[in-house]
């Protein structure tokens, strides 16, 4: 019998201290919070095959990660809006899970790092 093998991708989505830096309180948590739902939104519109606004949604989440200091997310982001113009659905696929990968690491980290300031 064949063994089955489970894969389980990690990467880090390490903010651009610099980047962070600069835009650190409300203006970050703003970007972050708008990041949050258009991720959310691009995996709406990923689900409903409404491709055009896919390619918006990740056109804000490139400039909205850029803002926050997410050079891994944005750089995501920008693969997946140049995969969505081809006709691959399985390169779609797996480039959209590592953004909201990425995303939601990215997220959750500066999140609980913001609640550590507090």
């Amino acid at each position: 019998m064949a063994k089955i093998v489970t894969l389980h991708p990690r990467e880090a989505a390490l903010a651009d201290p610099d980047t962070a830096a600069d835009a650190a309180g409300p203006a970050l948590e703003g970007d972050l919070e708008d990041l949050a739902a258009e991720l959310s939104r691009i995996g709406l519109a990923y689900r409903g095959g409404r491709f055009a606004d896919l390619r918006r949604g990740l056109d804000r989440a490139v400039r909205l990660a850029d803002r926050a200091g997410l050079p891994k997310v944005a750089a995501a982001a920008a693969t997946v809006a140049e995969v969505s113009r081809t006709a691959d659905a399985a390169a779609l696929a797996a480039t959209l899970a590592r953004l909201m990968r990425l995303g939601d690491g990215a997220l959750c980290t500066l999140w609980d790092l913001q609640d550590r300031r507090i």
